[in-house]
């Protein structure tokens, strides 16, 4: 199974939290809100991401929160982004990403989409420089619209989602969205467990570039650099 830290299948952005889409339920009764979880202290988030794993399966990605080691990797494969442009990171989780991604872009607007509602309150406690919405990864663009951004302000995206376990039609969804919003030679930077798995998919206006393993990562993953093609 594809997995990140507790990467649910959306996204997380701002101080509000709208309504959650109903196209991410991908028509499947077990994908609902989670009891909230109110202490956003950090030495708690591997308790929760196992709690969560252990009440809904199907929405989080992975039995354990990504390693330093395995996010050190993801925002290295990003790169330089110039300073100001908005870099997005879809299934926050509880922020095992993120702040790295913090630490690594001072200058920049960062934008966090959740889809799990209980990891919203604590990355927004834990990030307040950040904006985290809680919503569906495949409506990107509206995200991006409803908190004063465009297209153009877009520098870069990283995904902690579980794309392979997610239906077609959702994973897909999610795949349209990334390329509709970052612009050409921009970079969306997937993580995965099974490198072989991706080699089946064909990512809509998106170039594969060289992978990188992080061996001590538990269990071994892969980071997949995408470049987005002009046109």
């Amino acid at each position: 199974m594809d997995g990140t830290t507790l990467r649910a299948w959306a996204p997380s952005l701002g101080a509000s939290v709208p309504t959650q889409d109903p196209r991410c339920y991908a028509n499947d009764p077990s994908l609902r809100k989670n009891p909230k979880l109110r202490q956003p202290h950090e030495m708690v988030g591997s308790l929760k991401f196992l709690g969560a794993f252990l009440r809904n399966r199907k929405q989080v990605g992975a039995v354990l929160p990504s390693s330093p080691l395995l996010a050190k990797a993801m925002v290295r494969a990003l790169g330089d982004i110039e300073p100001g442009k908005l870099i997005i990171e879809l299934g926050p989780g509880t922020g095992a990403f993120t702040k790295r991604i913090v630490d690594a872009y001072p200058n920049n607007p960062i934008m966090m989409v959740e889809f799990t509602e209980s990891f919203v309150p604590p990355l927004q406690a834990r990030f307040p420089q950040t904006t985290v919405v809680n919503g569906c990864a495949s409506e990107l663009s509206k995200h991006i619209s409803d908190h004063g951004y465009t297209v153009d302000q877009v520098g870069g995206l990283i995904s902690g989602l579980p794309l392979l376990s997610m239906p077609q039609q959702l994973r897909d969804g999610v795949w349209n969205s990334i390329a509709e919003i970052l612009p050409a030679n921009s970079l969306y930077i997937q993580f995965t467990y099974s490198k072989r798995a991706w080699r089946k998919f064909q990512i809509p206006h998106m170039d594969l570039e060289p992978t990188k393993r992080v061996l001590l990562n538990v269990p071994p993953a892969v980071v997949l650099p995408f470049r987005r093609r002009a046109g």
